[in-house]
C-alpha cells in the first residue's frame, strides 16, 4: 500500500483445467546410406514416395504434412582419409486429427521403408482451447478473490472491487524432448495414448481495501 494511493491489496492466482488432446503431431524422418551422393539422394526420394503413399492411405491431407529438413553428408570412417559412403536424410512433420490412426500409420510406415524410418517424437495439443481457457480463467479469478479476501480480513479491512486485472495465459503444450529411435521392425499396431493436457491461466489482480464496517457484498470482477 503506497503513500498517497488508496488502500489496496495485490494477489496472483492460477486456475487449471484438464482437457483431452484432439490433435497429434508426429515427427518422422528417413535416413539412407549409399556409395555416391546421387545414389543416396535417389534412395531417399524413393523412400519419401513410399512414405507419402502411406500418409495418403492414412487419410493425412497434404496441408497436414510438412518437410522440415533435407540433409546430405559424407560418412567418414575412423582411420580412413577419404569417405566411401554418403548419408541422405529428411524430416517431416505430420499432424493428425484422427488420433486412432496414429498407430496404424506408424505400423504402415515402418513396413514401407523398413530401417530407413526414424521416429523423432510425438506431441499432443488441444485444437479448440477457447472453452477450457474460459474455465481456467474463471477458476483463476475465483482463487484470486478468495486469497484477497483472506488478506483483507487479516489486516482488518473489507475487500472492495477489483481495480486492475491482468492475465498470463499458458502458451500451450511444450514439445517433448526429442526421442531418436530407429524403427527396426513394424510398430505392430502400437497403441498411442493421448492422456490429458493441463491448461492454465494465471491472473494478477489489484483489489481496493475498504475500512471496517458492515458486511459488504462480495467483490465482483469488472466487466
Amino acid at each position: 500500500m503506497g503513500r498517497g494511493r488508496p488502500a489496496h491489496v495485490e494477489v496472483t492466482a492460477t486456475g487449471e483445467v484438464r482437457a483431452v488432446p484432439d490433435r497429434l503431431r508426429l515427427d518422422l524422418g528417413l535416413e539412407v546410406r549409399a556409395r555416391t551422393p546421387g545414389q543416396a539422394l535417389r534412395q531417399l526420394a524413393e523412400r519419401s514416395q513410399r512414405l507419402a503413399r502411406v500418409l495418403d492411405g492414412g487419410g493425412v491431407a497434404p496441408a497436414d504434412r510438412q518437410t522440415t529438413a533435407v540433409h546430405l553428408h559424407a560418412v567418414h570412417e575412423a582411420g580412413r582419409p577419404r569417405s566411401d559412403a554418403f548419408e541422405a536424410s529428411s524430416r517431416i512433420t505430420v499432424r493428425l486429427g484422427a488420433l486412432d490412426t496414429a498407430g496404424a500409420i506408424l505400423d504402415a510406415a515402418a513396413a514401407a521403408v523398413e530401417t530407413s524410418l526414424v521416429v523423432g517424437g510425438i506431441s499432443w495439443s488441444v485444437d479448440d482451447r477457447a472453452l477450457p481457457m474460459r474455465a481456467a480463467r474463471a477458476a483463476a479469478i475465483e482463487a484470486a478473490m478468495r486469497r484477497a479476501e483472506e488478506l483483507a480480513a487479516g489486516t482488518g479491512h473489507r475487500l472492495g472491487p477489483i481495480l486492475r486485472v491482468a492475465e498470463d495465459a499458458d502458451p500451450g503444450p511444450r514439445p517433448p524432448g526429442r526421442l531418436r529411435q530407429r524403427a527396426m521392425t513394424a510398430a505392430s499396431g502400437m497403441a498411442v495414448e493421448p492422456g490429458e493436457e493441463t491448461i492454465s491461466v494465471s491472473v494478477w489482480c489489484r483489489f481496493a481495501l475498504l475500512d471496517p464496517g458492515p458486511a459488504a457484498d462480495r467483490a465482483t470482477p469488472a466487466s
